[in-house]
């Protein structure tokens, strides 16, 4: 699973996005480069996506309350 590449067929093997951080971050890239910019641009992103899908979540559990009372 440690394969850095991007497709579309669901059954083959890719990095995700926690472990190309790591290991980006365990190279010896200084801050200014292009791999040190990623890592920070790929947090945002795992960050933005684990928010969208919490509100989402918050959004069907109200409904979900409203509907039985």
């Amino acid at each position: 699973g440690q394969k850095a590449s991007l497709t579309l067929n669901p059954l083959s093997e890719i990095q995700t996005m926690t472990a190309y951080i790591v290991a980006v971050r365990q190279g010896d890239n200084e801050v200014g480069t292009i791999q040190a910019d990623a890592i920070f641009a790929v947090g945002l992103t795992l960050f933005a996506s684990t928010m969208v899908l919490n509100v989402l979540a918050q959004v069907i559990l109200n409904r979900m309350r409203n509907s039985y009372e």
